[in-house]
């Protein structure tokens, strides 16, 4: 697994490639890459209150700061 690195930013996706080992197994699958890009605070929290985990979503936000998360207080 290699990591890629993407152009310089604060908020830039990370990107990984993965290959398998095997040259047989390589030639015949090639090579995957994989995108990791985070989704916004509030999406995420959104997700956990949705899923009902009301205390997992209560932490996370306990966490966020008020700049990061504009409307924190809703």
């Amino acid at each position: 697994m290699r990591l890629l690195t993407a152009s310089p930013g604060a908020k830039s996706p990370a990107f990984l490639l993965t290959t398998p080992t095997d040259k047989s197994t390589a030639t015949a699958q090639g090579s995957t890459m994989w995108l990791l890009a985070m989704r916004g605070w509030g999406s995420q929290i959104d997700e956990l209150v949705d899923a009902g985990n009301y205390e997992e979503a209560l932490i996370l936000l306990d966490t966020i700061d008020q700049t990061v998360l504009e409307d924190k207080a809703c």
